[in-house]
């Protein structure tokens, strides 16, 4: 039920991390220690295979000594949506396998596969198992788990394999994309379905300020990136002009960007999926740049005291230009439009709800970004 822009469940009582277990919150991605994990914002992505969940459908190629039977509950929680498979007697057909007619380009398949018997080889591939890799080393018995392959093959035969007599698994959302990202799930069954890209957009002339500005939120990365930028707040106003916080797998930036010069922080970040990340952004006219992660003030690269170039709007998870999104959960953005001094911007990064501590009227608290509001409305797998 919503109310005021507060999510809660039957009895009323607000959704917190008390539910996680109950409504497999944690597994679903959607609630952590702390709470919701906020809005989850990704780029476009199109699964290719189809029956996606249903693996004993027909457009699913079954090994002669694979058994499959689709009795299992899936990540999602629902009965009978996941596929249990087991292994027979000789090893190199114990595959189950799809055709994908596709060019060869870097794609990356990816499924949420839970351990039930056996501790043998569990493998994917994407050329008929002419190669591939095994993932066993990364599944659990008993929990599910997302594991990943990525390779460039022309016309990919995506599967799984199983090495071991009587080894069994369970398999559920099946996903063949472009990129060597595994994004959250999309659930296929008859065709190929396409998610579009996440937008999360506010005004910026109502919740900003170009001469003087504080930013503080919280990142959950939710899918490896690599050396991928990702975006985390952005205001775009054209191609030499905009204002932005983003990193690359080893560091976190603040960034003006002025007639096509940087002028930026930087404070070392490596990225880990599933780990919350406190984030602070200082854009003023008196100390120019500034980026604090989890408390620690990063380095000036390049300064400048000149006004953030700020467009019509701001974006929460992209590049204020609708692209380059983060792949990660939001929560507790605020926004100061004022400077703050070191000590408070320290702390900005390090709570996760320093409104109160701050006492600072002016603060923009955006109510689509309550963590109450977003917690069921994004979950995602």
């Amino acid at each position: 039920t919503v109310a005021s822009n507060v999510v809660t469940e039957a009895t009323g009582a607000h959704i917190d991390s008390s539910q996680a277990a109950a409504a497999g919150g944690v597994t679903a991605k959607v609630v952590d220690a702390v709470g919701p994990i906020g809005v989850v914002t990704e780029g476009q992505a199109q699964n290719l295979l189809l029956w996606s969940r249903d693996m004993t459908n027909v457009a699913w190629t079954l090994g002669a000594t694979m058994t499959r039977a689709l009795t299992s509950t899936g990540v999602d929680g629902t009965a009978n949506s996941a596929t249990r498979l087991t292994a027979g007697a000789v090893t190199v057909t114990n595959i189950i396998t799809q055709l994908i007619t596709a060019a060869a380009t870097s794609r990356t398949y990816s499924a949420y596969i839970k351990r039930i018997t056996g501790t043998g080889p569990v493998r994917l591939s994407e050329d008929n198992f002419t190669g591939g890799t095994d993932i066993s080393g990364s599944l659990v018995s008993g929990t599910w788990v997302k594991v990943q392959f990525t390779a460039s093959i022309l016309n990919a035969v995506v599967g799984i394999k199983i090495d071991t007599n009587t080894d069994a698994i369970d398999v559920d959302m099946n996903q063949f994309e472009a990129g060597a990202i595994a994004s959250s799930s999309i659930p296929t069954t008859t065709v190929a379905i396409t998610r579009n890209a996440t937008i999360d957009q506010y005004s910026a002339p109502s919740n900003t300020n170009a001469t003087a500005m504080a930013i503080k939120m919280q990142v959950t990365p939710m899918a490896a990136l690599g050396a991928s930028l990702a975006y985390h707040w952005s205001s775009y106003v054209d191609a030499n002009n905009w204002t932005t916080v983003y990193s690359d797998g080893t560091w976190l930036y603040a960034d003006k960007f002025i007639g096509g010069a940087h002028h930026y922080t930087i404070v070392a970040w490596t990225r880990t999926v599933g780990v919350a990340a406190n984030i602070a952004a200082r854009f003023d006219g008196v100390n120019g740049v500034d980026v604090w992660l989890n408390g620690t003030k990063g380095a000036q690269q390049i300064n400048s005291l000149a006004a953030s170039q700020l467009g019509a709007n701001f974006q929460v998870g992209a590049d204020g230009n609708g692209a380059n999104q983060d792949f990660s959960a939001h929560r507790n953005l605020r926004i100061y439009p004022k400077s703050l001094n070191d000590a408070r911007m320290a702390i900005a990064s390090i709570d996760d709800d320093w409104l109160e501590w701050l006492d600072l009227p002016e603060w923009t608290r955006l109510a689509a970004n309550d963590e109450q509001y977003r917690l069921m409305a994004n979950r995602r797998f």
